[in-house]
């Protein structure tokens, strides 16, 4: 209603009461909203994944060399695995960090030794198309993972 000029609202914030029984890591640490520190929050987390990332990287090179792709794959594998799950378990969020940068570490382990290792063992004719599908698959891993957590 308006009455000269003045906008009345039905409910105010004050007749809304909210009962949170569940909770998650973005409510109990305020990440829902990208203002203020919740977005500089957020954007560490992200930073943190890609540190390890540049790492896996760097270290990859090392592990391919010295103790075989295969092997420093599966290591990667077990990184990404185990911080994955402890993840789960994570209420803090300087551990979380912890996590997600241990995160990247593992998966681009993985991903940079699959790569090495499809280009090395794929005829000349064939790798495009296998390491195109190689990405494709890997990019399907994303949506599946999302609707498999969703049930």
């Amino acid at each position: 209603r308006e009455e000269d000029g003045e906008v009345e609202l039905i409910l105010k914030s004050s007749d809304v009461e909210w009962e949170m029984t569940y909770t998650s890591f973005s409510v109990e640490f305020d990440l829902n909203c990208g203002v203020g520190a919740a977005g500089e929050l957020k954007t560490l987390l992200s930073s943190m994944y890609f540190a390890g990332a540049l790492l896996g990287l760097i270290l990859g090179g090392f592990l391919y060399d010295h103790f075989g792709r295969k092997k420093s794959a599966m290591l990667g594998y077990f990184i990404a695995v185990f911080v994955t799950l402890a993840g789960t378990f994570c209420h803090n969020y300087y551990f979380l960090l912890i996590i997600r940068f241990c995160q990247g570490l593992g998966i681009f382990l993985v991903h940079t030794a699959m790569y090495i290792m499809c280009v090395e063992l794929v005829p000349v004719q064939q790798k495009n198309k296998i390491n195109g599908w190689a990405q494709i698959l890997w990019a399907l891993g994303y949506p599946l993972a999302a609707a498999i957590g969703y049930w």
